[in-house]
């Protein structure tokens, strides 16, 4: 809004520049553009200043650089020009400096810079250069230079503050500093003695407990007052807030993996959109290498009290912690369950079951009143409790024991005495768990996957409760799962297409093979295959749905730290088998980044299930909770934790209720009140510990969820990006979808527009659809189904990786993946001689797949791997639709001794006397010493027999990354390589004159030629655009070859192979690109859609004009 534009500094590797922040067409943006071209520099620099010199009219083009041969240089930048106007020495006591900062709030009246720069053995530097050229003399020297020493480790980061009197530096000793110079007075300081050589600044504060070295610190405000702390960057991907006595605040959690880099104070209170606060603020912003920019609102990092006032020790705190021990210290806890924020029941080993009331326990310190309301010495012959289940309101408990009894207490209403009730459900077999629901329903499950439904009911003669056995089910186990034949239920819900409608119930039942069961109340049972791990808890969320229509909604969460929504309906055809439901699955959520085991889901906010488009569904805010004892909430539009509270320890059972009275349908729309949140789990099965944060005295309000991550730049993938390919390619008006896969072992979907959107810089749409492999994913391919195998699916990926994993995901229409075929490959893993003679262990990993249709709905499926292996397959894609591949056959070959490092396979023009149509293929493969590898066949057995006749050609002198295979017009092939040496290669194949029987064919080499330098760093990809070639190399350089043809010779023993001539470049905005995608061409359209993926995407359209 200033009249003046806002410019930019920009350092990079030897290069400065600087940048205009311009107003962009789209409201509450801004759009970056060269003010001044790039400048070339003499050194690496560090840290950058603007020089403030009021009798120059141009002052903000002047500038002062740092580098790390401890000199500073000062630039006049222009748009004509830029150039050096002098450069000015550093100390003489060091030689190179790891970082530096210079700050024009140091420039002080008599025109001296302060300077600070950090070594690589722990000490910190002080110094003053006159930058004057009135006054500055040809040789200047540095003055009062200060040597501070305390790291002992190399100083990371430096940051100047208030004004030049203070300095705090990171180190990699995992510990920050604050210095000070003579007569600064600091709130809360920690006086603790200064090390500085000559005695002047000092050192007053150390700031501890960080898991990982330190990128950056700096020196905050903790609220509006004058209060200061110390914010860091670390390496375990978390920012902290100290007081400046070295008391740690807050852990603000929400960078994903790799470390937080930089962390800084935005200089004036702003607004921030999603803040359920409505005042401003200021904030606290930090980038990670996870490619995301986060602001946390500095509103509630309140500073903890003495040790000695435990009552308000974690005042600041968004929860209050109590906790119960049980009075025989002989028990233990076997069972907990909460019915509501105000109170919670515990079972014991015993046979006692306590009521914990959690209403006076309020404020921090408190004891929960706690009363025995039954004990099994009353019930002759019972053995020791293991599992309770508590119906509504706490009317009736379900007791499951040791022997096999189950117990029913029922409370009558208006009545405080229990009346029991026994009855055996399992002869010679314990009762692993107990389920309780509406209308006197319960379940109890053992370990070899049955479960006993029972309804207990009042007789109205007697006016006694008595359970009565409705049904047994029992539960089929998947193939090659289970181990040992145990199959044990560990969650359950009862469920009902209609409210009210008793008929219409059924159980869903999750087991620990992640499984879910689908049980009539006649005991007739469905299996749905669900998680990739244990199946932690089943939760019914119809009362949380705006409209469910006869249908009824279900929240699972398992120990693959996966939150899954189903929707279940009366199936449409009459099954034998009495299957009488359907189910969908509606989305799919990862919850908290490094943490799996979600033992517990809430939705905080109403769910919506009338979109029928898993992109266009609503998801709510989720508060899960681990097995590790964190819980975090988490907002799924963002993609990112908005808090985490951490109770500590792996502590089970445990059990958590959440609601949001008035929560707004997103985070940071309208909305009032605070949710309310209890969890109560067992510490070492001796104690209870309750966490609440239903009312704290208005300690804590709404204003405290502000300190939560909100991203500006939600990263795709936690790590980088190895593959990239289009599902559907946009068109002129259609929008496009593509897939990635990354090293963090997920895949995920992504909606990009139409061409012309595409032209005019539109955002990507990531959605929330994503599916975890069982390793890194190091290659993927798409392949289009055939119209007559779609049904309600389009496409499939193949996708490979670690662990000599290789699985094929269906991409429905509702835009969600699903894993259709998983071949298991031999694995290879041991351990192998290393040069120096020592034995090193490797793993065997899938490096390059690729398919190609042989005709009908028969597919080719072909993998490499690094031990020099060539699985392929035949499957048939007519399967597909039903959620499965069939295989037609598969042989296993030997290409090399070295690892494969691409893959490609291509149709030949073979033709056979007497054969009405024969598809034969060549595989090309790019090995890891550079050589290709050509191998073709008519079909699989004979590939497999043609092993040894391979054609070899040795054309790059590293690893060939990418390969690229082109038909030519005249019938000869051009395979473009991609190296590891920063090399292009061309090769020209022909086939041997085709022979009308069924011998193999064989291609022969015409010509090959390798172009040095094509790129400044590693080719990673190659892709043909016809007739050009495009590249693109870890120099961020994508590059358009022209391939000129030498005139022919006559002769294919001299004939020259085609030259590649540049014809453009430019620089792609992605980091460490190492992935290329080409669409294919559009009718109507010069353009076609292109990707370029490593450390984020770029997406865009390739485009020809005038024959450029």
């Amino acid at each position: 809004g200033t009249p003046e534009p806002t410019y930019v500094a920009v350092l990079g590797p030897y290069v400065l520049a600087l940048a205009r922040c311009d107003s962009a067409s789209k409201a509450g943006s801004v759009a970056l553009v060269y003010a001044v071209p790039p400048v070339q520099l003499s050194d690496w620099p560090l840290d950058v200043a603007w020089l403030e010199d009021p009798t120059d009219s141009a002052s903000r083009h002047t500038v002062a650089v740092a580098f790390a041969r401890h000199f500073v240089e000062i630039w006049r930048l222009g748009a004509t020009g830029s150039e050096r106007q002098r450069r000015i020495g550093g100390p003489g006591t060091v030689s190179f400096l790891y970082s530096a900062a210079l700050e024009p709030c140091c420039i002080t009246a008599n025109q001296r810079l302060l300077c600070a720069g950090g070594t690589f053995d722990g000490r910190v530097l002080l110094w003053e250069v006159d930058h004057c050229p009135e006054t500055l003399a040809a040789s200047t020297s540095p003055q009062q230079v200060h040597e501070l020493r305390g790291h002992q480790g190399s100083v990371m980061s430096l940051r100047l503050c208030l004004a030049g009197r203070a300095v705090v530096s990171a180190s990699d000793d995992r510990t920050a500093r604050l210095w000070v110079a003579p007569g600064v007075e600091l709130e809360n300081a920690g006086g603790i003695d200064a090390r500085g050589c000559d005695g002047t600044w000092a050192c007053r504060g150390i700031f501890r407990g960080h898991g990982a070295r330190l990128w950056d610190a700096n020196l905050v405000p903790l609220s509006e007052s004058a209060a200061l702390g110390v914010a860091t960057a670390c390496e375990d991907s978390i920012v902290r807030l100290f007081a400046l006595d070295g008391t740690l605040l807050r852990e603000l959690r929400g960078h994903q993996t790799r470390g937080v880099r930089c962390v800084v104070v935005h200089p004036k209170a702003v607004r921030v959109d999603k803040s359920p606060v409505g005042s401003a603020h200021r904030v606290l912003v930090s980038g990670g290498e996870d490619g995301a920019v986060k602001v946390w609102p500095l509103i509630a990092a309140k500073q903890s009290q003495p040790a000695s006032s435990p009552k308000d020790a974690d005042a600041g705190s968004l929860f209050a912690k109590q906790s119960w021990k049980l009075p025989d210290s002989e028990d233990w806890i076997r069972e907990l369950v909460l019915t509501s924020h105000d109170e919670a029941f515990v079972a014991t080993n015993f046979g006692r079951l306590y009521k914990v009331c959690l209403q006076p326990c309020r404020e921090q310190g408190d004891a929960p009143q706690v009363e025995l309301i039954f004990s099994t010495e009353v019930v002759a012959g019972t053995n020791n409790i293991t599992s309770l289940g508590v119906g509504p309101d706490a009317s009736q408990f379900w007791l499951g024991s040791a022997d096999g009894l189950g117990i029913v207490l029922t409370r009558p209403s208006g009545g405080h005495q229990l009346m029991v009730s026994r009855a055996q459900v399992f002869e010679g077999c314990r009762v692993s768990a107990v389920f309780a629901s509406w209308g006197g329903h319960g379940a109890f499950t053992d370990h070899a996957g049955r479960a006993s439904l029972w309804r207990c009911s009042r007789d109205d003669v007697s006016a006694q409760w008595t359970p009565t056995l409705l049904a047994t089910a029992r539960f089929a186990s998947a193939s090659g799962k289970g181990g040992k034949g145990t199959q044990r239920v560990l969650s359950a819900a009862l469920m009902r297409l209609c409210i009210g409608v008793e008929q219409d119930a059924f159980w869903v039942f999750g087991d620990e093979q992640g499984a879910l069961h689908i049980s009539s109340l006649s005991g007739a049972v469905q299996r749905i295959e669900a998680h990739k791990g244990k199946v932690f808890s089943v939760r019914d969320v119809a009362a949380d749905v705006a409209s469910s229509g006869g249908t009824a909604f279900a929240l699972s969460s398992g120990g693959d730290g996966v939150v899954m929504l189903h929707r279940f309906a009366a199936s449409a055809c009459s099954d034998p088998s009495g299957s009488r439901y359907a189910c969908q699955r509606l989305w799919t959520i990862r919850l908290g980044y490094g943490l799996n085991h979600v033992a517990h889901v809430v939705p905080l906010t109403k769910l919506d299930c009338s979109a029928h488009d898993q992109a266009n569904l609503q998801v709510p805010l989720l508060l899960g909770a681990f097995r590790s004892a964190d819980f975090v909430l988490w907002d799924p539009h963002a993609g990112a934790e908005v808090w985490r509270h951490r109770c500590g320890g792996g502590k089970r059972p445990n059990c958590l209720l959440a609601d949001w009275p008035t929560a707004p349908s997103v985070l940071g729309a309208a909305g009032g009140g605070r949710p309310q949140v209890t969890f109560v789990y067992s510490a070492e099965s001796k104690s209870v510990e309750i966490h609440t944060m239903a009312s704290l005295d208005g300690a804590v309000d709404a204003s405290s969820l502000a300190l939560a991550p909100r991203t500006l730049c939600s990263p795709m993938h936690g790590r980088e990006i190895h593959a990239v390919s289009w599902v559907f390619h946009p068109t002129s008006v259609e929008p496009g979808l593509f897939v990635t896969a990354a090293e963090d072992t997920t895949l995920r979907l992504t909606r990009c527009g139409s061409l012309s959107d595409l032209a005019s810089g539109a955002e990507l749409r990531p959605l929330r659809v994503s599916e975890r492999h069982p390793g890194s994913i190091r290659t993927i391919v798409v392949s289009p189904l055939p119209s007559h195998a779609q049904g309600a699916a389009s496409a499939l990926v193949f996708a490979g990786g670690a662990k000599s994993m290789l699985r094929a995901y269906l991409v429905d229409t509702g835009l969600s993946l699903r894993c259709v075929w998983s071949p298991v490959l031999p694995q290879r893993n041991g351990r192998s001689p290393s040069r120096d003679g020592e034995v090193e262990a490797f793993e065997e990993r899938v490096m390059s797949v690729d398919c190609l249709a042989m005709g009908g709905s028969l597919q080719l499926v072909a993998a490499a791997t690094s031990s020099g292996l060539l699985h392929a397959w035949h499957v048939d894609l007519s399967s597909a639709a039903a959620g499965r591949l069939d295989e037609r056959s598969r042989v296993t070959t030997r290409l090399s001794q070295a690892a494969v490092l691409s893959l490609r396979c291509a149709p030949l023009p073979v033709q056979i006397e007497g054969a009405a149509e024969t598809v034969a293929f060549a595989a090309f493969a790019g090995i890891a010493d550079g050589s290709l590898v050509v191998q073709a066949a008519l079909d699989l057995q004979q590939l497999k027999a043609s092993a040894g006749r391979c054609s070899h050609a040795k054309l790059l002198d590293a690893g060939i990354n990418d390969l690229a295979v082109h038909a030519a017009g005249d019938g000869r092939l051009l395979v473009a390589a991609a190296g590891d040496d920063h090399a292009l290669a061309l090769a020209v194949f022909a086939l041997e004159p085709p022979s009308l029987t069924a011998a193999p064919p064989r291609l022969l080499l015409l010509s090959s030629r390798r172009l040095a330098g094509a790129h400044a760093s590693a080719a990673k990809s190659v892709c043909w655009v016809p007739p050009q070639l495009v590249s693109v190399g870890l120099d961020r350089r994508l590059r358009v070859w022209n391939v000129e043809h030498p005139a022919p010779s006559g002769s294919p023993e001299h004939e020259q192979a085609p030259l590649l001539v540049e014809a453009s470049s430019r620089i792609v905005r992605c980091l460490e690109p190492g992935a290329l995608a080409l669409g294919s061409a559009v009718e109507g359209s010069s353009g076609r859609p292109l990707i370029v993926a490593g450390r984020g995407v770029d997406v865009g359209v390739f485009l020809r004009s005038e024959g450029r």
